[in-house]
């Protein structure tokens, strides 16, 4: 099923850049090229954020979460003759919703419950601009990153129950290619896409009952991300403008070893992470100045 979602979206995407480059060409004689000043700004969102969070245990859905938060989208970007320069920092915190449970005698003991909790993502991107023409640029580039998701969990929900916080946080590298479309004499189209790999990622735990307090690191596994997104300016004179965007990522973490963590002086259990997958839609609107 999410292989089927995945082409789908992908071939919507297509559709879309190959409508809105028509329109460009057909705008390209009445118009004064203005496509270098989506490359050439800062700008401020105020943003969106929807998370799907699933982790997998023996083939089936162990727990879940999901959520739609508020955020800050800030970004700079910087066109240096062809050299495209772009850094990204974003940040969300709001309330997400737990549906899972936690073993108890041999079995699992569902419950779910609400919290509010941050998600960061820094990103940087390097690439070479080539102009088709005046209106249309092609810009590949190389990007590079980091994603932290601070979780919060209270297992089991009862009297004495042990209350954990969760670090997920990994590097990601990768490749991806942007266009910059004008159409008309104001309104600018960047449709890009990316895919990489995550980079060391880890998730930090610690765990609080009655008698003790740990912490410990769980190593997980590497996997690839993909991301698609369009991002969109109209330029309101020459120096500020409306921005928006809206974007799409997924990416999965690998199963984690075991380890065994000492909960109390006579209480050992065996901790470890298992396969996830992450899906995050995001989505904006702001201004921005133009360089």
């Amino acid at each position: 099923m999410f292989k089927k979602l995945t082409y789908k979206k992908s071939i919507y995407f297509s559709l879309f850049t190959l409508l809105a480059i028509t329109f460009s060409l057909k705008s390209q004689t009445t118009s004064a090229s203005i496509t270098n000043k989506i490359n050439n700004n800062i700008q401020a969102n105020l943003a969106g954020l929807h998370i799907s969070y699933k982790e997998t245990l023996n083939g089936s859905i162990f727990n879940e979460e999901q959520g739609n938060v508020p955020g800050l989208d800030i970004s700079l970007s910087k066109t240096v003759k062809n050299l495209y320069l772009h850094a990204n920092v974003s940040l969300y915190s709001g309330k997400y919703t737990y549906d899972g449970g936690y073993s108890s005698g041999g079995s699992t003991v569902p419950f779910s419950f609400k919290y509010n909790r941050p998600l960061y993502n820094l990103s940087g991107r390097l690439g070479y601009r080539i102009k088709m023409n005046p209106h249309l640029h092609i810009t590949p580039y190389g990007e590079f990153g980091y994603y932290q998701w601070d979780r919060h969990l209270i297992a089991p929900p009862v009297a004495n129950g042990i209350a954990i916080d969760e670090i997920y946080r990994h590097y990601f590298a990768g490749i991806g290619a942007k266009l910059d479309i004008q159409i008309g004499s104001r309104f600018i189209l960047s449709p890009h896409a990316s895919l990489g790999s995550t980079l060391n990622p880890v998730m930090d735990f610690s765990a609080v009952e009655p008698a003790t307090h740990i912490e410990d690191t769980l190593a997980l596994g590497q996997k690839p991300y993909y991301q698609l997104g369009i991002d969109m300016m109209y330029l309101l004179s020459d120096h500020f403008s409306i921005t928006g965007f809206i974007r799409y990522k997924s990416f999965e973490y690998g199963e984690s070893s075991t380890t065994v963590v000492t909960l109390a002086p006579s209480t050992q259990a065996l901790a470890a992470e298992p396969d996830s997958v992450t899906r995050l839609l995001t989505f904006g609107i702001g201004a921005s100045y133009n360089f």
